[in-house]
């Protein structure tokens, strides 16, 4: 069996920002391909090829890998984890619920001795 021949599709990073990039492929490929990202995969990872969702699989062992439809030109990445949000969440409540504790404990001792 022989390998397909190099895709001629060169692919550069537009965008990037914290849990999100852009990467712009010119030309587009001229078959379905799979575009291999020098980040870590993991199950939270969204993709869109040209604004439709796109399949992320895991290459190269631990690489994200985006599965890209043939005259793609732009993929956008996502990472979005609900249970890190979620804990986010319930971290800033708990702190909000701790401050207004900490104010009731100073300030209704020191209304009561005044009052």
């Amino acid at each position: 069996m022989e390998l397909p021949p190099p895709s001629p599709s060169r692919a550069a990073v537009t965008r990037w920002q914290p849990g999100r990039m852009t990467v712009t492929l010119d030309p587009g490929p001229p078959h379905a391909s799979y575009l291999l990202i020098a980040e870590n995969w993991y199950p939270d990872w969204q993709a869109a090829a040209d604004g439709r969702p796109a399949q992320v699989l895991r290459g190269d062992h631990s690489l994200l890998t985006v599965a890209v439809p043939a005259g793609a030109k732009v993929v956008d990445l996502t990472f979005r984890s609900k249970p890190y949000e979620l804990g986010r969440t319930l971290s800033i409540a708990s702190l909000a619920a701790l401050l207004i504790g900490l104010l009731a404990a100073v300030v209704l001792p020191r209304r009561a001795r005044h009052g």
